[in-house]
């Protein structure tokens, strides 16, 4: 990553909220899997699904990047 390129700090930061995100909505599913809490974990089963579509379009977005400028 160029420390000096507003996109390469944009994507990168992205792509580090949607991981942070999706981990913290895993963490919480294997609480409410323990628990037994069905209609939580079918919720946040679907959540996950979102936040990893999520996750792989911001890495796409870095690749692209880098594809573009070079940046590494």
């Amino acid at each position: 990553m160029d420390q000096n390129c507003d996109e390469c700090k944009r994507v990168w930061r992205a792509y580090a909220a949607a991981t942070t995100e999706f981990y913290s909505v895993d963490k919480q599913l294997q609480t409410a899997a323990k628990g037994n809490r069905l209609e939580t974990v079918a919720s946040l089963v679907s959540k996950l699904e979102t936040l990893e579509q999520a996750k792989v379009a911001a890495h796409e977005a870095i690749s692209q990047h880098e594809k573009e400028t070079g940046h590494r």
